[in-house]
């Protein structure tokens, strides 16, 4: 696991980085769309997240992404992973350009899988 986790916290960043921010920024706003209507949908969306930025390289959303792929871990009772995704969510947003989603990575993870891991 530690190979994989290094190997996402040493990505470049994307060389499409703006458009990419904005794409996952239009997901995580149709994620709360989804949470209040379709949450089947929320699974799809989060991978598609998280899939935009494995293959682009990092945005300063980047963190959200896998925040929100942590969260759908949670519901497909997947929580060791969900964890570790969790943690590297939390590596990723004190990079500079991430620093300005550091409550949004708070959030999503103190509410869904934080308080399983770690004391209150």
């Amino acid at each position: 696991h530690e190979m994989a986790d290094d190997t996402i916290m040493g990505m470049g960043p994307s060389q499409t980085a703006e458009q990419d921010a904005l794409l996952l920024s239009v997901y995580y706003k149709l994620a709360g769309v989804y949470f209040e209507g379709n949450p089947e949908c929320l699974p799809d969306n989060s991978l598609q997240m998280l899939r935009t930025t494995l293959c682009n390289g990092l945005s300063a959303m980047s963190p959200v992404a896998l925040a929100s792929f942590a969260v759908t871990l949670v519901g497909m009772k997947e929580m060791s992973l969900a964890h570790r995704m969790g943690q590297l969510a939390k590596r990723l947003v004190t990079r500079p350009t991430s620093q300005m989603f550091t409550s949004a990575v708070a959030v999503a993870l103190g509410l869904c899988v934080d308080w399983m891991f770690e004391p209150l």
